[in-house]
Parts: C-alpha cells; structure tokens; sequence
C-alpha cells in the first residue's frame, strides 16, 4: 500500500502511526500507573482491610498482593495456600481490629479478633505490617493458640518461629506414604 503513495503520503502516514502508538502508549501507561495506585494500599490499616475483606471473599490474589510470607516466596504457592482447606473448610466471617501499636516508622502490629464459621476464635493474632519498596505490607505468619480448655494458658497465643509450620501433620504423613511407596 506505501509503495504506490507519493513520498510526502509515505511519511504522513508513518508519522501518523507512530503518533498514534505514542498516544495508546500513554494512555496505558496512565491507566496502568491508576491501576496500581489503587491497588496498593497507602497506610497501614488499609492493608489489614484488604487483607482481610479479601480472606472473608475468598480472593486469594488480593491476600497475595497485600502480603509477605516469609515461608512461601513463589506467588503461585501464596495463591494456592490462601486458596486451601484452611481457608476454605471454615471460612472467615469477620474480623476486628483489637489494637495498633506502631514498632518504628517502617512496621506496625495489629492485633486482630476472628469469627469464622464455626464461632469466634480462641486468642487474638498479632500480625505485623511493614514497609517494603515503599508498599505497605501484611506479614503472613503462622500462630500456635493454646486452645485445651482449662488450661493455665488457654487462649495464649504465640508466634511460630521458622516455617515449619507450612506443613501439616497430614502433609507430613502423605510424604511419609509416599516414601513408602518408592
């Protein structure tokens, strides 16, 4: 088509193109720069909401995209962690922000009061929100709650150090079956 059009055209229709792939340009890098604005939370608090509106929606991406896990670096495994039996046999309900304590300028505790499904929860988690890359972000650990009614330290919660506690006992006993079986 260019090669039958006089010079002048030619070089019309090219400047013509190249415009129009800077203005679509533009406006994706806009779009894009609103998007993200969005969906990165500007305080503290408003990553325990999300976080935790997400956990109530069941939407796993937004559970990954407001949070760190220092047991799980691969976003897929994030995803299909929040999406699993933990999450899902007894959904959260709602939750309450119980207090906010800031440790230094780049981290903040919240403590926070769950009902799920079955009922209210036994203890309170503290969940710790940092600063990374300018992004606030929820630390997603695990907790050992003493649940064993009279107890001296029933409802006692602690924060389990390490990942150990990104396996199950039942993960543990399907690898211990499958071992078995080579």
């Amino acid at each position: 088509m260019l090669r039958h059009m006089p010079r002048s055209k030619k070089n019309m229709v090219i400047a013509a193109t190249v415009l129009l792939a800077l203005v679509a340009a533009s406006f994706l890098f806009a779009v894009n720069a609103a998007h993200k604005k969005a969906i990165y939370p500007k305080t503290p608090r408003q990553v325990v909401d999300l976080f935790f509106q997400a956990a109530i929606a069941g939407d796993a991406k937004q559970m990954v995209s407001v949070s760190v896990d220092p047991c799980i670096e691969s976003k897929r495994e994030r995803l299909d962690y929040f999406s699993g039996d933990q999450f899902t046999a007894d959904p959260l309900l709602s939750y309450q922000i119980v207090s906010s304590n800031p440790i230094d300028p780049s981290t903040e505790q919240y403590v926070i009061r769950f009902t799920s499904k079955s009922g209210p929860q036994i203890g309170d988690l503290p969940y710790r929100i940092i600063l990374i890359n300018n992004e606030w972000k929820l630390v997603f650990d695990r907790f050992a709650i003493d649940g064993i009614p009279n107890s001296p330290t029933y409802g006692s919660v602690s924060r389990i150090n390490g990942c150990e506690a990104r396996e199950s006992a039942v993960d543990k006993i399907k690898d211990r079956i499958k071992s078995f079986l080579k």
